[in-house]
């Protein structure tokens, strides 16, 4: 995602960057981090199904299981994704700032005259703009709650994060 933001910066001359940037840091985190929580799961919350299954003598019905498992998500939008793991994990103030953060991130997207100031915003001008000062402190109020829910809520959570989240 970072390389093709990158590659329409070139592309189109910095035109509408400060745009996709907001979009980079939220909504097209969001939909990764939800992958990377379904991903988790397998681990920290197995179906009953995956449960049951002997891994050493029936993978095939574990990989069976934990598809079926992960296909259940698929029906769920990202941001669900992410709240559900919230309160399953007790995380509920990184699920507060992740969630006000996306609603700011909303607003400001459903806001035709930010969001057309942002799009025609120059590169030059960023530091002392208002709009785009503002789309930096959502998109860092969403990552640290990103960070304290994956790291700083459960020890599960943070374990299973490192290990199968972090290289």
């Amino acid at each position: 995602m970072a390389v093709d933001y990158a590659s329409k910066r070139r592309e189109r001359d910095y035109k509408g960057w400060a745009l996709r940037n907001f979009k980079l840091r939220l909504s097209r985190k969001l939909i990764f981090v939800s992958g990377l929580a379904m991903c988790l799961r397998c681990q920290l919350t197995p179906s009953e199904a995956a449960i049951a299954v002997d891994v050493e003598t029936e993978e095939g019905l574990m990989n069976q299981a934990l598809g079926d498992f992960l296909v259940q998500f698929s029906n769920s939008t990202p941001l669900n994704i992410i709240a559900e793991l919230c309160l399953d994990f007790d995380a509920t103030a990184a699920g507060d700032k992740i969630l006000t953060a996306y609603e700011q991130f909303l607003e400001i997207l459903s806001d035709s005259s930010m969001r057309s100031h942002l799009d025609k915003l120059p590169t030059d001008r960023a530091s002392g703009d208002e709009v785009f000062q503002r789309t930096r402190e959502i998109g860092n109020l969403f990552q640290a709650g990103l960070t304290k829910l994956f790291f700083n809520s459960n020890i599960d959570l943070t374990k299973a994060t490192q290990r199968y989240g972090v290289f």
